[in-house]
């Protein structure tokens, strides 16, 4: 249990990001999806957070699409979900 718990206070963190509506798409997607992200959905979320913030922000809420087939599921869950 301490694992999980730590593992989203981590991701939790990583959603901490130099623009407010980002901040809030993103903690909106962990807070709706936190049941999948414990039981192991974190690592494609986790691999996403690494992005720079101006491509999260075009691709999540500016209708670019990202060209990276590893990222697009992932961006669609949170465009869905955030």
């Amino acid at each position: 249990m301490y694992e999980h718990s730590a593992r989203m206070q981590k991701l939790r963190w990583s959603c901490r990001r130099g623009m407010k509506e980002l901040d809030e798409v993103l903690t909106g997607f962990v807070s709706a999806q936190r049941e999948v992200l414990e039981r192991g959905g974190w690592p494609g979320f986790e691999c996403l957070l690494g992005e720079e913030d101006h491509h999260l922000w075009q691709w999540l809420v500016g209708g670019i699409e990202c060209q990276e087939p590893l990222n697009r599921d992932i961006i669609d869950a949170v465009r869905k979900n955030g």
